[in-house]
């Protein structure tokens, strides 16, 4: 989500300015320590909700002092426990169940204090997991509430799972696509139908899709909050957004370039390898090669051999074979 922060969230933020922010999934950290810059500048606390980071939070408590809460459990636990923040960032387990029960929570939470429902950003609501279930731990959604589940990957426009590549082949996926209570944006439209409040949805498309929802009564009293919301469907945002995903694709097609280099290179030094190792043996050299270490020669300019003369052989084919993946 937090490649959308300059040309989308920022600016809704700023309109909105938020006193209390929570985000749910925080992995890395990225997000987290751009909410936490915001706050740094306008005041404010980010309560950030993950079972399992990737970064050392007591570092990050350390630095940032009340400004941070963590709360390391699953999102369902903490938040009738938090605060009703301003700003709500969803970005945790992709799964109908989970999505529908975080939204319900903080809306009952939000009744309870008599306050509006807050200003929420959603990632993944478009391909893949938009329309399919995907389970980081499959034992935390109620077996009732499971999409029939498999490790193996997802390819646009394919329902059903494949075997052999495609993306995230080593996560729950549910086996096919779509259907009822199935994937994170069936889970927000199933949140909003079932809701007595009334909501708007903005769905910004490219690097799998970002959602902003705001409850219509907010958006009518706050004129400013109102314009940013608005701005995320006009000419010039989409302008802003397509070289947003533009220069994400370009990006890739680099990495992807210097990957099939080094892999040429891999493959160039391993046929290499394996040409001299078959000439070294066909002609019988390591006899001579192992005589020639036992008196002491050198086999490898440079190095003394200590050995049979095939270990380095051997040591570029091991070396040429890991850069190969194996």
């Amino acid at each position: 989500m937090n490649r959308f922060w300059e040309t989308a969230i920022l600016p809704v933020l700023e309109a909105a300015q938020p006193e209390v922010l929570a985000e749910i999934g925080s992995r890395e950290g990225r997000l987290s320590a751009q909410l936490l810059g915001f706050c740094a500048q306008r005041g404010g606390v980010v309560h950030v909700i993950d079972p399992a980071p990737s970064f050392d939070v007591s570092a990050w408590e350390a630095e940032h002092g009340e400004r941070l809460m963590f709360h390391r459990c699953l999102s369902l636990e903490a938040i009738p426990q938090l605060p009703v923040p301003d700003v709500l960032f969803v970005d945790g387990d992709h799964n109908w169940y989970t999505v529908f029960n975080e939204l319900k929570a903080v809306e009952d939470r939000a009744r309870e204090a008599e306050v509006p429902y807050p200003l929420t950003f959603f990632h993944d609501i478009h391909w893949p997991y938009g329309r399919r279930d995907l389970y980081y731990d499959p034992s935390t959604v109620p077996t009732e509430h499971r999409q029939e589940y498999a490790r193996q990957g997802i390819l646009p426009g394919r329902r059903e799972l494949v075997k052999e590549g495609g993306l995230n082949g080593h996560l729950d996926n549910a086996i096919v696509e779509a259907g009822p209570h199935n994937g994170v944006l069936t889970g927000i439209e199933d949140f909003i139908d079932q809701s007595s409040d009334s909501f708007e949805l903005v769905q910004v498309t490219g690097l799998h899709g970002l959602g902003v929802l705001a409850s219509t009564q907010r958006l009518e009293q706050d004129r400013a909050l109102r314009e940013s919301v608005d701005r995320l469907r006009n000419a010039d945002f989409l302008a802003d957004q397509l070289r947003l995903v533009e220069g994400h694709r370009v990006q890739d097609v680099i990495r992807r370039s210097d990957q099939r280099r080094r892999l040429d290179a891999a493959r160039r030094e391993l046929a290499e390898a394996e040409k001299e190792l078959a000439r070294f043996r066909s002609r019988k050299l390591w006899q001579w090669g192992y005589r020639a270490a036992r008196a002491g020669f050198r086999v490898v300019p440079g190095k003394e051999a200590t050995g049979d003369p095939t270990e380095a052989i051997a040591a570029r084919l091991r070396r040429a074979s890991e850069k190969l993946g194996g």
